[in-house]
């Protein structure tokens, strides 16, 4: 009776020492007191890379002191003994334009990402290739009634003073150079504005796209947007307004994060928009 009561007795101490562990004395949950972050890079094809994929640098800068961490071989990265405050998380691996994600508020009390036992868990950040891909020619083209005007943009902007209030505002671009690889595929972004200076960092309108520059493709390179007046006018536009376009190569799977100070940074365009995308459409 005696064993059989110091085993019952020795069962709930455990119970209860079991239970202590999981919580303070004040009942809440332990902290998740650790930052936990993951890389995920992919090739100039957009295709993910999955072996080599350790070495990555992780900085994480917070407002009176920062950390860093290197990713294992899973593209996996952790911080420990993090203070509570405001961070940002920065990654850097050569060959890759580098990434980020702003004003990351960490508490370990009162956590505001996800949570995975003692570790908070940050968005995968996304490393690719800077684009080297060159806009080789631009068109631009109104489609009205049965009528197709060809604008070539290349030489001097273009101007219309016909009512296109029912056409087809028809962008058209040849990327290059084409490739032998099989599948290959580059990104393009297109930035839209109302003034001379519309750029990667002042435009009213940016759309990002994908095409085969396979050789053996029917059209390699070809970017084709076609937006019609209503369209235009849900991306801001108003009949007479000037369009100045400008496309970039950019990577396949397409890379954006803000500064901390709130600024959208695209950091896989191509250094230089192509020849002749200042282009300009009244409508």
């Amino acid at each position: 009776m005696k064993l059989r009561t110091s085993l019952f007795l020795g069962a709930a101490l455990m119970l209860v020492l079991s239970s202590c562990k999981k919580e303070e004395p004040n009942g809440a949950t332990t902290p998740a007191s650790k930052l936990r972050g993951k890389v995920e890079l992919y090739d100039k094809w957009g295709n993910i890379v999955i072996t080599g994929r350790s070495g990555t640098q992780a900085f994480l800068t917070g407002q009176f002191q920062n950390f860093q961490a290197t990713t294992d071989n899973t593209g996996r990265f952790e911080f420990s003994d993090l203070p509570d405050g405001t961070y940002t998380v920065s990654v850097t691996r050569d060959g890759y334009a580098t990434g980020q994600i702003a004003n990351i508020l960490f508490s370990k009390n009162s956590p505001t990402l996800a949570v995975q036992g003692e570790y908070q868990l940050l968005p995968t950040i996304t490393l690719g290739v800077v684009s080297t891909a060159e806009v080789d020619s631009t068109e631009f083209m109104v489609f009205y009634d049965t009528q197709i005007i060809f604008v070539d943009t290349i030489n001097e902007p273009w101007e219309t003073a016909i009512d296109t209030l029912s056409a087809n505002l028809y962008l058209r671009g040849v990327i290059g150079p084409v490739t032998p690889v099989p599948n290959a595929k580059t990104g393009y972004r297109v930035f839209l504005g109302k003034t001379p200076n519309t750029s990667p960092s002042n435009y009213l309108h940016t759309t990002h796209g994908v095409v085969s520059v396979n050789q053996n493709s029917a059209e390699p390179g070809v970017v084709e947007i076609i937006w019609n007046q209503q369209q235009w006018t849900n991306l801001g536009f108003s009949k007479g307004d000037m369009v100045y376009a400008r496309i970039y190569g950019d990577a396949v799977n397409p890379i954006v994060y803000e500064s901390p100070g709130g600024q959208t940074i695209f950091p896989t365009l191509s250094d230089e928009f192509g020849a002749g995308m200042d282009m300009i459409a009244n409508f």
